[in-house]
């Protein structure tokens, strides 16, 4: 699904965050999404290296405006599309969100979601303890405590605390409606996210698309030992089931790291929209994601990966090269593939400059005449390079593309979908 561009409102302060907190949202009327977003501030302790971004898929202009206030007064950045589609579309929102986040991780949170005093605090200690900032693709899921109404309310007002809320749902009292040992509330090295594709947009309506990224990531990993049946779908019941089966309990291990520490999202009751948990969207969403599983299993990662917002626009020759991989697609923006041909008798330095290009990307640019030629025109216009030869020659790089080459290195280690390489800078 193609949108607009987006309008984008800064009013963090946070100039260098370690993570973004994602909401995403579209309001309805069977209840006010809009103040929901406030119960962040029930965390008075979050730290300066957490900033939150809003977007916004498709609420009514009116209702536009009063988030776009609400953003204003909490400081959270504020992403608005507008669509014609007639249901909410919580994969794409979440991965607008991820392209035009500024940190180096980030964490997906529905409206209903709150914590309480050093909640943020502590995701960010848990992305050290558990090794993310070494290991791009190690997660953390965060257990959700799905409080009743009465309950919900009280924790709002703040007459019950995090610590009594815990201590009832651990005697069995009746405060917790539901429990998810492992939830949707997943932090992710970002660029990692990009580059797998995040979400799978093509799910339709509620459900299904939380778990079919879950699955991926769990399974990807492959933390702990391997359940039998890792490809059956438990849709309930699995947080009480004690069988190691189905990829669901292997997820759960991800989320007791957290829940034996005492640290869980809380999740506020709110009325249920019929036309949202509609049924045969659902049965789509259960056949899609039992094929794309089925694609994973086959294949790994298959989604097309997702441009970082704030590189830009590439322009690169070809497809088959190392620079076009999905380790590195997220850092060269939105990418235009060309031939070399194709400016035999055309300017490139004005194409560039006519079609707001950031940086060229060369393969073997002094392979034949046309190659050397252009490459040549480019380099002495002062243009942004970057060379890329065949896998056992260095990496070339303008000096104004280092910074490129050195996190293209840092994410090829990481996710390891490249072969070793060595990376050279010349100025």
């Amino acid at each position: 699904m193609r949108y607009e561009k987006p309008s984008f409102s800064v009013n963090s302060t946070v100039d260098h965050p370690l993570l973004t907190v994602i909401v995403t949202i579209r309001t309805a009327s069977h209840y006010d999404m809009v103040e929901r977003l406030k119960l962040r501030r029930l965390d008075t302790d979050i730290p300066q290296s957490v900033s939150f971004l809003v977007v916004d898929e498709g609420s009514s202009p009116t209702d536009a405006q009063r988030l776009r206030a609400a953003c204003r007064e909490l400081g959270f950045d504020y992403l608005r599309v507008v669509t014609e589609k007639r249901n909410f579309c919580a994969a794409t929102a979440r991965n607008l969100g991820a392209a035009h986040a500024r940190s180096t991780f980030i964490v997906h949170e529905d409206v209903d979601l709150f914590g309480y005093p050093g909640y943020y605090q502590a995701l960010v200690r848990e992305i050290e303890l558990q090794g993310l900032t070494r290991h791009s693709d190690r997660f953390i899921t965060v257990p959700a405590l799905y409080l009743t109404a009465e309950a919900t309310e009280k924790a709002i007002s703040g007459a019950l605390t995090k610590d009594e809320i815990v201590h009832n749902f651990l005697l069995g009292g009746p405060l917790v409606r539901t429990v998810l040992p492992a939830s949707s509330v997943i932090i992710v090295n970002r660029m990692y996210y990009l580059s797998i594709g995040g979400y799978n947009d093509q799910f339709k309506g509620w459900g299904l698309e939380d778990l079919e990224f879950a699955y991926r990531m769990v399974r990807a990993k492959n933390c702990f030992m391997s359940p039998l049946s890792h490809t059956w779908l438990v849709e309930s019941g699995y947080s009480t089931n004690s069988a190691y089966k189905g990829w669901r309990a292997q997820f759960k291990l991800h989320g007791d790291l957290l829940s034996r520490k005492g640290l869980f999202v809380f999740h506020a009751e709110h009325p249920k929209d019929p036309s949202w948990r509609n049924r045969d969207l659902h049965g789509g969403n259960k056949r899609l994601f039992a094929a794309s599983i089925k694609k994973f299993e086959a294949e790994g990662h298959h989604l097309p990966p997702i441009a970082a917002a704030e590189k830009g626009k590439s322009l690169i020759f070809g497809r088959g090269t190392f620079a076009y991989n999905p380790a590195l697609l997220p850092l060269w923006g939105e990418v235009e593939v060309k031939s070399y041909d194709e400016f035999e008798h055309v300017n490139i330095v004005e194409y560039l400059h006519g079609n707001n290009i950031n940086r060229v990307i060369f393969t073997n640019p002094y392979a034949n005449e046309t190659r050397s030629r252009v490459y040549s025109q480019v380099r002495a216009a002062g243009f942004p390079i970057m060379s890329w030869s065949e896998a056992r020659s260095p990496i070339r790089c303008s000096s104004m593309t280092q910074a490129f080459a050195a996190k293209a290195h840092v994410t090829v280690a990481n996710t390891g979908r490249l072969n070793s390489m060595r990376t050279v800078c010349a100025g």
